[in-house]
């Protein structure tokens, strides 16, 4: 069950290098206009996941919107007291100290936003519908929505590692601990996740994916990161109150 997310995984890794080089020979103003299309393409991604066709069944209703409401209010409360971006930043500056060998100069000016790269490549792969219903398929021993969404995932990483950096090929080990872990969860208590429960966690899913499309642009500047407990507390809520 974990051939899914671990083709994902390689998949995000190997566009990811490959992006990281093509940064060296962008332009400025392209590389802001890249991300800017970027930052549109994850957008329609994020809004396409609150349809409920993208779930399967009529499951957005106003319960789960109210659910959506109280989660990202009280997983951002968390993820700020927990300091979640934070940390990311940190692990992927502390990444950067390492492997980053400037040649002289501003040592600022030599290394790349590996902490961005990261954080935001994170967020953007694992947070959403596809990752959470094509990682409880893999359980089931059908890998061809993670397979498919390898392919959508990699040109996503090249076009971001081409204006954020190689801190995106990063990415790949936390979407292979989260895909891997989802899949691991439904193989073992696939019975717990009920389709409510599945539709609540990617319609919030789906809102933090629009908050990290609005910083991409340059909207906003949200801690998206620090949203990441509001897409697990709908689960626990359909747990207890199941």
């Amino acid at each position: 069950f974990m051939i899914g997310p671990l083709v994902n995984a390689v998949v995000v890794f190997i566009a990811g290098i490959v992006g990281s080089f093509l940064k060296k020979g962008i332009p400025e103003k392209m590389a802001q206009s890249v991300t800017q299309a970027v930052g549109i393409c994850v957008l329609v991604i994020g809004i396409r996941g609150t349809i409920p066709s993208i779930v399967g069944n009529d499951i957005i209703n106003s319960n789960i919107e109210v659910i959506a409401v109280i989660a990202m209010a009280l997983g951002m409360v968390i993820g700020e007291l927990l300091n979640i971006d934070g940390l990311m930043n940190r692990l992927g500056n502390w990444v950067q100290s390492k492997v980053s060998r400037p040649r002289g100069g501003d040592a600022a000016a030599k290394t790349t936003n590996v902490d961005e790269g990261f954080v935001s490549a994170t967020m953007v792969f694992c947070i959403g519908a596809w990752a959470i219903t094509g990682s409880i398929a893999s359980a089931t021993g059908d890998h061809t929505s993670l397979i498919t969404k390898s392919v959508v995932d990699g040109i996503t990483a090249l076009m971001l590692a081409s204006t954020l950096g190689w801190g995106v090929s990063l990415s790949s080990l936390s979407l292979l601990v989260y895909q891997g872990g989802l899949a691991l969860l439904a193989y073992f208590l696939g019975s717990f996740l009920s389709v409510t429960a599945i539709g609540a966690m990617s319609f919030v899913g789906s809102i933090v994916i629009m908050i990290i499309a609005l910083n991409l642009m340059g909207i906003t500047r949200i801690r998206a990161a620090n949203c990441i407990p509001a897409v697990f507390l709908p689960l626990i809520a359909c747990l207890i109150y199941a």
